[in-house]
Formats: C-alpha cells, sequence, structure tokens
C-alpha cells in the first residue's frame, strides 16, 4: 500500500532532519573553536545529507502522488501532506501523518534557529577578522592624488597601529 511507502519515507525525513540538526550542532562547536578542518568536514556532510533529503523528498512526493490516485484524488504538481491526510480514510495514518508532520515542522524551526545562530557566529568572526587586519595593516589614504604632493603630510597618519611613531 502506498500510505505505508509515504510513512516510511516521512520516518526517514525525520531521522535525516535529527542528523542534520547535529551536524548543525557540530558545526556551531567547530565554529566557536576556531577549528577549520572539522567546519570543513562537517560542511561535506551537511551536503551529502542535503542531497540525501533531496531524495527523500522526491520519494515522498512520488508516494504521495500514488496516495492520491489510490484515493482517487487527481494529483497536480507538488503533492503536499496535507492532500495526503485529507484524502486517507483510516484514522490510524492519517494520526500518524500528522505526527510526523508535526515532527517534521519542529525539526525545521529548531534547524532554522541553529543555521541563523551559525550565520551571525560567522559574521562576527568575519567582523574580528576585518578589524584585525585593519589594525595592522596600514591605511591609505588616496587624497593625496587630488593635491600638490608636497602638501601631503609626512606624519604617517595612514600608518597602521603597530607602524606608527609614539
Amino acid at each position: 500500500m502506498a500510505i505505508q511507502e509515504v510513512i516510511s519515507v516521512l520516518e526517514r525525513l525525520v531521522e535525516a532532519h535529527e542528523e542534520l540538526i547535529a551536524l548543525s550542532k557540530s558545526k556551531r562547536e567547530s565554529i566557536m573553536s576556531n577549528d577549520v578542518d572539522l567546519l570543513s568536514k562537517t560542511m561535506k556532510q551537511e551536503n551529502k545529507l542535503i542531497q540525501t533529503l533531496s531524495d527523500l523528498e522526491r520519494e515522498r512526493i512520488a508516494a504521495s502522488a500514488r496516495v492520491l490516485e489510490e484515493n482517487g484524488v487527481k494529483a497536480g504538481g507538488s503533492v503536499t501532506l496535507r492532500q495526503v491526510m485529507s484524502s486517507v480514510s483510516d484514522r490510524e495514518h492519517s494520526l500518524l501523518l500528522a505526527e510526523l508532520e508535526d515532527r517534521l515542522r519542529t525539526q525545521l524551526k529548531e534547524l532554522r534557529a541553529s543555521n541563523d545562530l551559525n550565520q551571525q557566529l560567522i559574521q562576527h568572526s568575519i567582523d574580528f577578522i576585518n578589524l584585525s587586519i585593519e589594525l595592522i595593516v596600514p591605511q591609505h589614504d588616496d587624497s593625496y592624488i587630488y593635491r600638490n604632493p608636497s602638501a601631503y603630510s609626512q606624519d604617517n597618519s595612514g600608518a597602521g597601529i603597530y607602524n606608527k611613531r609614539v
């Protein structure tokens, strides 16, 4: 029966999202500890898992379309889980589908929050690196191009913090 296939695919989607959440937490730890090698490995695992999720989603759509066809409903375009739940007459299957949908929604919210936090951490790291570079590398004053070079100040005002005379 096609409904069992939909349930099976949804359960595998839940498991894959749990793995993705765990990878997201691992990624956060690698960002905070500045471990670039671990971050790279985590991102490779994450990409493989995203591909798996994409494949599972295609399976879910195909299995959902078969369920709709079995129940005499015409499937048009992308088939939603709500359409499948409304077409299933068995109360037990409908409740199980609703539970799996709720778990997936909860996981997606957690994953979004984790990804937002990781993005903020990366942005803070980038800001810190840019600040460090600005402190070390002298800032070039391009205003001398438009005025007499003899009027240009020789007081090393364009020097970085480590190159200035005190």
